[in-house]
């Protein structure tokens, strides 16, 4: 879980599950409700889970996951891969130095 300096309040984190390791979520503290509120990031759908404590965040996470999953089959709709961040670029090797 890595925590922002400037937000302390917000936490991201990926799950050590090996079919879900790149999904993303964002994780909010609602301290006068006692949740935990989150959302895979990096979709165009939206996925959210909440939870009182990180054991319970973390189910629903998972829980969460499976749910659109279902949900994608159910509709005959391919599931959405996070984007990664990343921009591929290939030069030839004697461009490199």
């Amino acid at each position: 879980m890595v925590n922002d300096e400037n937000e302390p309040w917000r936490w991201w984190f990926v799950p050590k599950d090996p079919l879900r390791d790149t999904k993303n979520a964002a994780v909010e503290l609602d301290a006068e409700a006692g949740l935990l509120h989150g959302e895979i990031i990096n979709l165009s759908d939206v996925v959210t889970f909440q939870g009182r404590s990180i054991d319970e965040l973390r189910q629903a996470f998972k829980e969460s996951v499976e749910d659109y999953l279902e949900a994608c089959a159910e509709f005959g709709k391919e599931p959405e891969k996070p984007f990664t961040g990343q921009f591929v670029v290939r030069v030839r090797p004697e461009v490199h130095h």
